[in-house]
């Protein structure tokens, strides 16, 4: 077993990994208003969360750019924040503090086996990096074998953990049946797969959310697949997916992110009706979509408006939404709301190369 370190030397050959010291933060003298923040009353107010106790003392990752925000299944009040740089971090304290796991390399996604949640799964450059003592040593697993390629989605069949879906950046989607080890390319989406999303409750069924292609559904476990932009097409720019949430409660319900603005569907995706937005469509470049998974009438997204960071909520499936300016200069990636406090809801920051 290994950690980050032992795996980058190779992924550094690949082009894979963009390494810098092993600080927490990056090497350049950037704002420190990044990382994660927290808000515990419902979005109305927000504190940065990113205090790394050390021997040394309490240090911070408040300039890391967060690629994603993943929680632990079976134990709500443990969250990792994958960074773009600076390696994986989590927090078993609901973010009052965290650790960080392995040394400095490009996480952009991570799931936990919520069968055995000590077993992550991390994509690191063009690799499926694998732990089973939660996170404490590593070994590689799938890797691509184009070196331009890279992981950008992961997810875990609701009904087999040793089966994980793995997306391309250049829209290759494969299936691995021995729990990483290796892939078979099963469909070519020639665009960049963004996010795969199980259907917890019909884990035959399953989405693709793709920039360029929009989004797709899967009926037979990702063998085939069926192009939903038919019933996206009265909607204007929903070839470029963002985001997709699905609603605990309800499995047939979702929403969907685009240039367009924010897309319900009750029916997996089979017809579709556009949420008021404040925004125009085309306003607003939104990066992630939240549902109160106890009350799937409150939504949130996070949203770039005029060069200003923002969050929006609604109680009322969009009859009416509030505004808050975040207390950040960076882009809000990701949002996590806490299942069992929905109070609480968690942002990752992402400062944008100019």
């Amino acid at each position: 077993m290994r950690n980050f370190s032992d795996i980058k030397r190779a992924a550094v050959i690949a082009g894979a990994l963009l390494l810098l010291g092993a600080g927490c933060g990056t090497a350049k003298q950037v704002a420190p208003d990044g990382g994660v923040f927290k808000s515990g009353d419902g979005g109305e107010t927000w504190r940065q969360i990113n205090a790394v106790p050390t021997a040394a003392g309490v240090r911070s990752f408040s300039t890391a750019n967060v690629l994603s925000l993943v929680a632990d299944p079976t134990h709500t009040g443990t969250l990792y924040a994958g960074t773009a740089t600076d390696g994986l971090f989590v927090s078993y304290t609901g973010g009052a503090d965290w650790r960080r796991l392995g040394d400095a390399a490009s996480v952009r996604t991570l799931v936990v086996d919520p069968t055995a949640p000590c077993t992550l799964y991390a994509s690191v450059g063009n690799r499926v990096m694998k732990s089973i003592d939660c996170g404490r040593t590593w070994s590689p697993g799938f890797d691509v074998a184009k070196p331009t390629q890279e992981v950008r989605a992961l997810a875990l069949a609701p009904d087999n953990p040793r089966r994980l879906y793995i997306g391309l950046s250049d829209g290759v989607f494969l299936v691995s049946n021995d729990a990483g080890e290796s892939g078979a390319v099963v469909y070519r989406f020639n665009a960049l797969i963004r996010k795969i999303v199980p259907d917890a409750k019909n884990p035959a069924r399953m989405y693709v959310v793709t920039e360029g292609k929009g989004l797709w559904r899967s009926n037979d476990a990702g063998n085939t697949w069926s192009d939903l932009r038919e019933p996206l097409r009265t909607f204007a720019g929903t070839q470029t997916g963002w985001d997709l949430a699905t609603d605990p409660t309800q499995n047939q319900r979702m929403i969907y992110a685009s240039p367009y603005g924010l897309l319900r569907s009750d029916n997996s995706g089979d017809s579709w009706t556009s949420i008021p937005l404040i925004t125009a469509p085309g306003e607003a470049r939104i990066y992630a979509v939240a549902i109160n998974p106890q009350s799937p009438s409150e939504l949130y997204y996070s949203a770039v408006v005029g060069g200003k960071s923002l969050l929006y909520k609604t109680v009322d499936w969009g009859g009416s939404w509030r505004t808050k300016k975040l207390p950040t200069t960076r882009i809000p990636t990701s949002i996590h709301i806490r299942p069992d406090q929905p109070q609480e809801v968690f942002i990752g920051t992402y400062l944008q190369q100019k």
